[in-house]
């Protein structure tokens, strides 16, 4: 069965996308079973650049500054180039995001041979781990937010986004976005 979020919510997850990406984008969102795939909202920024976005509700208020995790499935989606390029992170409490991440999915280290932890009660899924320190060692933490304000990681942060969406753009269709 899928789910959909709240109106409210849908509109804070476009904030907090509008904010990490400085407003430099065309959101279009596509249907709701790619939750299967492990986003909670997948978006093409400017028409081309896919966006995964995955919001994470109260969890402890030290989470946004210790790792993020991904499905045990989507290692072997990354490896294959089929993942989205970008993801951005969002933490909630109390239904008010308090902080973003904005992640080049494809600067991270690899997840594959990492151990997997599985979901009690056992359900067939798990997920794995990567901490901020590792993107940050890759380069791969791009933007990091407040829910309010977003600021580059690092020096070039903002151009490696840019390079991003303009290689997305190159290669997109004729009906594809610009940037």
């Amino acid at each position: 069965m899928d789910y959909r979020y709240s109106r409210s919510l849908d509109a804070m997850v476009r904030e907090q996308v509008s904010l990490a990406l400085e407003s430099m984008f065309h959101l279009a969102p596509t249907d709701v079973a790619t939750d299967k795939q492990g986003q909670d909202y997948h978006y093409q920024v400017n028409h081309c650049c896919p966006l995964a976005v995955r919001c994470r509700f109260d969890r402890p208020v030290d989470a946004p500054d210790v790792d993020v995790t991904f499905r045990h499935t989507e290692p072997a989606m990354i490896l294959r180039g089929t993942y989205a390029p970008l993801a951005l992170f969002l933490w909630f409490q109390s239904g008010v995001c308090v902080a973003g991440r904005l992640v080049d999915v494809y600067a991270m280290p690899s997840l594959l041979e990492r151990e997997i932890t599985w979901n009690v009660p056992p359900d067939k899924t798990g997920f794995v781990t990567v901490t901020f320190d590792e993107l940050r060692a890759e380069r791969a933490l791009l933007r990091v937010g407040d829910g309010r304000h977003y600021g580059n990681e690092y020096l070039g942060a903002l151009a490696a986004l840019r390079r991003i969406l303009n290689h997305w753009s190159k290669h997109a269709t004729p009906a594809g976005g610009f940037f």
